[in-house]
């Protein structure tokens, strides 16, 4: 009879969720909400009742009582028994939300070093060349709108030392072409602050000799980050993940950081400007700085070993020269989740060489992961719409987005986006390519509708 209790015992256990253990542990009971309702009728018994009646009942409920208390003491020392390290991760995970919430308040209430409105000062002094505030700033005339809606399409070719022919195309009257500089200085590039001490370090693996003193871009790096930074759709199909796949990403991570600490320094700012002066009801429209919602950028990529990448590459380029390590919300869940385990790959198994570049690590082709960017911390597995960045496979966004007729869908989350990179769009063919026209269709349409 013992091992068949223990049995049972141990069944329950397994049906429980998390939220239901920590319940029974804490209260010596299930939530009301989980108790097991039969939905059959009872039947009626008609029981004789004897003139020491009071006495059994009494004694039958304290009997009952007892063995409920023993059961759940029992069912209580089984709990006991879980692992050590589900205990530990749930107080990991408690300690660092409380530290990015500490620090969320740092960012609201001006607990840092340097104040919102000394860097956003230092944004407003800078050179009228700041490719941020160029395309922020721009507003479009009622004649240039219309005039893309009607004109033809203008190109201009011209070749560029290492990506070679390059083709600018524009519907605009004024069709803006430039040619890369011979040399480049970050200074000249306007990145924000922990950015320029943090490239050069997080980019030397890819400078050798000369070429690591005299630029901290390589040739292919600063032709393609000069375009990125200047706000110019780019479509560059020679990136493959054997040859220079790592190289782009690192430009583009870059590019993506630069974009989010920008914008986040200059909503921030424009806030606490309203907080400080007094303005009119009209004097709103001077702050235009936020969309419909927060999500900035969107990052489409095959794999989850891909999204495994990325974010180390974010956590680098924050950290920087700093001796301090940047908090990182929910990292052991991520690296969990995201990551790899070496020994579940058959060892004898031999690929071309290509093959093994693209399929690496965690080959997963089914998430989505929203990332919010602080001062000095981190939030990953962020709701999307309290995200500044969306890293996810077309197939996770698919799976949220839905299609027409479906009641449970959402797509709000991409309303603002200003920065889309799609990643080794060459895998999404093998994929379904169907996913990624939907996603470019919903945003597409939600462009047209913000101009």
């Amino acid at each position: 009879m013992g091992k068949r209790r223990s049995r049972s015992q141990s069944q329950l256990l397994n049906t429980l969720t998390k939220k239901q253990k920590k319940h029974l542990r804490d209260f010596g009971e299930e939530h009301p909400f989980y108790d097991r309702v039969s939905r059959k009728e009872a039947k009626p018994q008609i029981c004789q009742l004897s003139e020491s009646s009071d006495s059994s009942d009494s004694e039958s409920e304290s009997e009952s009582e007892s063995e409920q208390v023993s059961g759940y003491h029992k069912l209580l020392a089984t709990l006991k028994n879980v692992s050590e390290e589900e205990e530990e991760d749930e107080e990991e995970e408690k300690e660092e939300d409380s530290i990015v919430d500490d620090a969320e308040m740092n960012d609201e209430g001006g607990g840092s070093d340097v104040s919102v409105e000394e860097e956003m000062a230092a944004e407003s002094t800078e050179s009228p060349d700041n490719p941020f505030l160029q395309h922020v700033n721009k507003e479009l005339k009622e004649k240039e709108i219309q005039a893309v809606a009607t004109n033809p399409k203008t190109t201009h070719e011209l070749k560029w030392p290492i990506l070679g022919q390059l083709v600018f195309s524009s519907k605009f009257q004024k069709l803006e072409t430039f040619k890369p500089p011979k040399d480049i200085d970050l200074k000249s590039l306007h990145l924000q602050k922990p950015l320029e001490s943090a490239w050069t370090k997080t980019n030397s693996h890819f400078l050798s000799g000369p070429q690591k003193s005299s630029s901290p871009f390589t040739p292919l790096q600063k032709e393609l980050f000069l375009i990125m930074n200047s706000y110019r759709d780019l479509f560059y199909p020679e990136s493959t993940a054997l040859k220079n796949g790592e190289e782009i990403r690192h430009v583009y991570c870059l590019h993506v950081i630069n974009h989010v600490l920008k914008a986040n320094a200059q909503v921030l700012g424009n806030n606490s400007r309203r907080r400080s002066q007094k303005f009119g009801v009209g004097d709103d429209d001077d702050f235009r700085d936020q969309g419909l919602t927060r999500p900035k950028v969107l990052i489409v990529v095959p794999f989850r070993e891909a999204a495994l990448r990325v974010v180390q590459l974010f956590i680098s380029l924050l950290e920087g020269d700093s001796k301090k390590k940047i908090i990182v919300s929910n990292k052991k869940r991520f690296q969990g989740e995201y990551g790899s385990d070496p020994e579940e790959r058959p060892p004898n198994l031999k690929r071309p060489e290509d093959y093994e570049a693209v399929f690496v690590g965690n080959i997963d082709d089914h998430f989505r992961i929203g990332v919010a960017i602080l001062q000095r911390s981190i939030r990953l597995y962020a709701p999307f719409y309290s995200s500044d960045i969306l890293i996810a496979s077309p197939l996770g966004l698919r799976t949220i987005i839905g299609g027409e007729g479906e009641k449970k869908r959402d797509f709000d989350f991409l309303s603002s986006i200003e920065l889309l990179i799609i990643d080794q769009a060459d895998i999404y063919l093998m994929q379904n390519w169907e996913h990624v026209l939907v996603m470019l269709a919903i945003h597409i349409q939600w462009n047209s509708i913000r101009i």
